[in-house]
């Protein structure tokens, strides 16, 4: 045992001896052949560290989240939610409304891409992360079925039921134990706000609140944002 260590005292100290007879510029070399590997993954290491810290730190809260399916994806999601964040009392810094327009489902005819849109959207529902869904009618009628809408009736007044009761879309909801017609959605295709997106051009689009969604003061100020002038 004591040969091994005297061996390897021996060559620590005919590398120290050459790397003072090299200077600077040996050592780096020296570095760099045995250590670079070592200096990668700690350097790696490093980045991922900071970069968590980093996201965590910058993470907003979701003030709202809004999902179009079926829509044309003309609208620019950021600046478009931007204004509605100006509508509302939240702090920009610490909260945020989102938008996804990318949602593209054909249920007569789904394919793989079709079938992961829904998977995500059903899951964004039951997982409470799912606020406001606006969409064309054939895929509306689709999570009326899953019973994955709020009955409106249960957060609007009575003259805001009279006010839209022409565009209120009725469903018979698996959630009524009554089995009577829930109003579960909101025609608003006109709306000046959706209409200047050109997101449903060629299609009724229908308003309507998830069931377990957490921000509904928010979707409903959502949606007197899009009813706005």
């Amino acid at each position: 045992m004591a040969a091994g260590n005297s061996v390897n005292d021996e060559i620590l100290e005919q590398r120290r001896k050459v790397l003072e007879e090299e200077g600077l510029k040996g050592k780096i070399k020296y570095f760099v052949y045995y250590y670079k590997w070592h200096a990668a993954i700690a350097l790696f290491l490093l980045i991922f560290i900071v970069n968590f810290i980093v996201n965590i730190a910058a993470k907003k809260d979701t003030a709202l989240q809004v999902i179009f399916i079926n829509g044309f994806p003309n609208v620019e999601n950021e600046e478009f939610m931007d204004g509605f964040e100006q509508t509302i009392n939240i702090n920009p810094k610490k909260e945020e409304a989102l938008l996804d327009s990318s949602f593209y489902i054909n249920p007569e005819s789904p394919g793989i891409y079709d079938e992961q849109n829904m998977e995500k959207i059903f899951v964004m529902a039951s997982a409470g992360v799912l606020d406001v869904c606006i969409s064309d009618e054939t895929y509306f009628e689709t999570l009326a079925e899953g019973g994955y809408l709020l009955d409106l009736s249960t957060v609007f007044s009575e003259e805001e039921m009279e006010e839209y009761k022409d565009r209120i879309f009725y469903y018979d909801s698996p959630n009524n134990l009554a089995q009577g017609k829930e109003p579960v959605g909101l025609e608003i295709t006109n709306a000046p706000k959706l209409v200047e997106t050109q997101s449903f051009p060629n299609s009724k689009a229908y308003f309507c609140i998830i069931m377990n969604s957490e921000h509904v003061d928010n979707a409903l100020a959502f949606l007197d944002y899009l009813e706005s002038p």
